[in-house]
C-alpha cells in the first residue's frame, strides 16, 4: 500500500471519530433525537454512513495494523452511542461490503 492510500484510510478512521462525537454530543444534547416520518431518530442514519466507512475499511483490510486498537475503539464509541442501531448497520455494511468485493471478483 503506498504512502498516500495508507494516509487517506487513517484519515478515513479521523473522520469516523469526528462524526461519532458529533452524534454523541448532539444526541446527549437532544438535538439529533427527533424521529423521521419511519420513527427513526436522525442519528442512526448518521451512524449509519459511519458504519459503511468503517466496514469498507475493515472488509478490504484497509486499516493499518497500528491503527486496529483505534479502529476498536471507534466501534466501541458507536456501540455506546446506540449498540442496536450500530449492531445492524455495521452488520449490514459489512455484509453489503462482501457482496460488493464478490460481484468484482464475479466480473473480472
Amino acid at each position: 500500500m503506498r504512502a498516500r492510500e495508507l494516509t487517506a484510510h487513517k484519515v478515513a478512521l479521523v473522520n469516523a471519530e469526528g462524526d461519532l462525537l458529533s452524534i454523541a454530543a448532539l444526541r446527549r444534547l437532544g438535538l439529533n433525537t427527533p424521529t423521521d416520518i419511519d420513527g427513526f431518530a436522525y442519528y442512526v442514519w448518521d451512524m449509519a454512513a459511519v458504519a459503511q466507512d468503517l466496514a469498507a475499511l475493515s472488509v478490504r483490510n484497509l486499516i493499518p495494523e497500528s491503527w486496529k486498537s483505534f479502529f476498536e475503539g471507534l466501534c466501541n464509541m458507536a456501540r455506546e452511542i446506540d449498540e442496536a442501531a450500530w449492531t445492524f448497520f455495521f452488520g449490514r455494511a459489512v455484509q453489503d461490503e462482501e457482496n460488493l468485493i464478490s460481484e468484482d471478483r464475479w466480473m473480472d
